[in-house]
C-alpha cells in the first residue's frame, strides 16, 4: 500500500478543520448568544490558514516560519478561550504565553543552530516537533483537567497528538530521517482532529444534561434538595459523628387558609433561604421533604444545636410577621451506625415532642 504524500495529508487535514469549523460557524449562527462556538470555529479556520501558510512558507524565512508555529499553538489556545467563555472565566491567563513560547522556541532555536552549524540538519523536524509537542501537552493538561467529559475527550485527543511527535523526535537517533516518519503526526490528524471537536461539541450538551440532573434533585419552589437529592447528600455528608436537623412549620396550615397559598410560599422560601445560609455556614445540606417539612444534615453533631439556634433567630422577625413558627428535632448518628437512618428517625422523634411540649421550640 502506497501512503499518501504529505501535500495530500495536508489538504486532507485542511479540508477536515474547515468541515468542523463550518459546523461550529453554523451553530453560532444559529444561536449567537452562545459566543463560545464563534472561538471554536475561529480555531478551526486559523488552523486551515496555518496549514495553508506552511505550504506557501518556503520563502517565507525563519521569521515567517516563526510565526506560524506561533499560530499553530494559539490554534490549539482559542479552544481553551471559548471554553472559559462558556463557564463566563476571565479569557486570559499568563500561562498561556507558555504554549507559543514552547512552539516557537522550538523552532527557532533549533534553525539558528542547524544554520550556525552546531545542530545537523536532520534534527531540524526533531525541534520543530519537541516544540509543537511543549505546547499541545500545555493546552491538553490544562483541557484534560476540566470536570466535563466533553473537555476531558478534548484534552485527550490534544495529548494524543504527543506519540507522533515523539517519533519525529526520535528519528535522529534511529538513523537518517524518511518522509513516512514526518508524515506521522499528519495521519494522527486524520483521526484526532475530529474527536477534539466532537470533545468541543459535547461540552454544552454535558452542561445540559448535569443541569437537568440537579433539577431533577431539587424543589422547585425553594431550591432545597427533594428526597432524591437528599439521598445523594446523605451519602455524601455521612461521618461517625453526624447528625441531622428536622424542621416542621407550626400553624402553617393557618397562613395558607387566611392568606392564601402564595403567602404559604413565601413562607416556605424563606425558611428555606435562612436555612440555607445556615447549611452554608457548617457545610451540611438542606433538604424539603414534606409541604412544611424540611431536614437538614450536618456533618458535625456538634454543631446541631448552633445551627438550629441560629435558624430560629434569624427567623424571630418574620415569625413576628405572621402566625407560624417552626419546631425542630436534633438526631445524632450514633456509635455503629453507618447511615443516617437512625439519627433522622431521632430527630422527627425528637420533633413531635417538641411540638407536642407547644410547639416554637426544638428538642433533642
Amino acid at each position: 500500500m502506497t501512503l499518501p504524500d504529505i501535500e495530500t495529508l495536508r489538504l486532507c487535514s485542511v479540508l477536515n478543520a474547515l468541515a468542523c469549523g463550518s459546523i461550529f460557524l453554523i451553530l453560532w449562527l444559529c444561536r449567537r448568544t452562545e459566543v463560545h462556538l464563534a472561538y471554536w470555529a475561529a480555531s478551526s479556520f486559523l488552523y486551515c490558514a496555518t496549514l495553508v501558510g506552511f505550504a506557501w512558507s518556503g520563502e517565507a524565512g525563519l521569521g515567517g516560519s516563526s510565526a506560524l508555529f506561533a499560530l499553530l499553538a494559539i490554534s490549539n489556545l482559542v479552544p481553551i478561550l471559548g471554553l472559559r467563555r462558556f463557564e463566563g472565566r476571565p479569557q486570559f491567563e499568563a500561562w498561556m504565553v507558555l504554549p507559543v513560547a514552547f512552539a516557537v522556541a522550538g523552532h527557532l532555536v533549533t534553525a539558528l543552530l542547524v544554520d550556525a552549524g552546531l545542530l545537523s540538519a536532520r534534527l531540524r523536524e526533531a525541534g520543530d516537533a519537541l516544540g509543537l509537542a511543549g505546547a499541545m501537552l500545555t493546552s491538553g493538561l490544562v483541557m484534560l483537567g476540566g470536570p466535563a467529559r466533553g473537555q476531558r475527550i478534548a484534552g485527550f485527543a490534544m495529548l494524543g497528538y504527543l506519540p507522533g511527535f515523539a517519533i519525529v523526535m526520535l528519528t535522529p537517533i534511529m538513523g537518517e530521517y524518511q518522509a513516512p516518519i514526518a508524515m506521522v503526526p499528519m495521519l494522527a490528524d486524520m483521526l484526532l482532529l475530529p474527536v477534539l471537536n466532537v470533545g468541543l461539541l459535547a461540552i454544552p450538551l454535558d452542561r445540559a444534561q448535569e443541569s437537568l440532573r440537579l433539577a431533577a434533585l431539587r424543589d422547585p419552589l425553594t431550591g432545597a434538595w427533594n428526597r432524591a437529592g437528599l439521598d445523594e447528600q446523605k451519602a455524601f455528608l455521612w461521618r461517625p459523628q453526624a447528625g441531622a436537623i428536622a424542621i416542621d412549620v407550626d400553624h402553617f396550615k393557618t397562613v395558607n387558609d387566611r392568606l392564601g397559598h402564595a403567602a404559604g410560599d413565601a413562607v416556605l422560601v424563606e425558611i428555606a433561604e435562612a436555612a440555607t445560609r445556615v447549611c452554608c455556614a457548617h457545610g451540611g445540606a438542606l433538604a424539603r421533604v414534606g409541604g412544611d417539612e424540611f431536614v437538614i444534615l450536618l456533618p458535625s453533631a456538634d454543631d446541631l444545636r448552633p445551627a438550629a439556634a441560629t435558624l430560629m433567630a434569624c427567623l424571630k422577625p418574620a415569625q413576628a410577621r405572621s402566625t407560624w413558627s417552626l419546631s425542630l428535632g436534633l438526631g445524632t448518628i450514633k456509635s455503629g451506625e453507618a447511615d443516617f437512618l437512625g439519627a433522622l428517625r431521632r430527630a422527627d422523634a425528637a420533633l413531635y415532642q417538641a411540638k407536642a411540649s407547644g410547639r416554637n421550640r426544638l428538642a433533642a
